[in-house]
């Protein structure tokens, strides 16, 4: 998995309905979820590459 561990990690993406909350992505089984920004969770620097 190329370094990336199977833990949560936080999305630069806030929730639109509350903003005490955050999205989530778990790249050990791909699932997603919103989460409160109090969760502890990892966060990893990505870039959008053009098609």
């Amino acid at each position: 998995m190329n370094g990336t561990g199977r833990e949560w990690y936080w999305s630069g993406t806030q929730s639109e309905s509350y903003s005490d909350g955050a999205w989530g992505q778990n790249f050990g089984d791909g699932s997603q979820g919103y989460y409160l920004k109090g969760s502890v969770f990892r966060a990893r620097a990505v870039r959008r590459v053009p098609a």
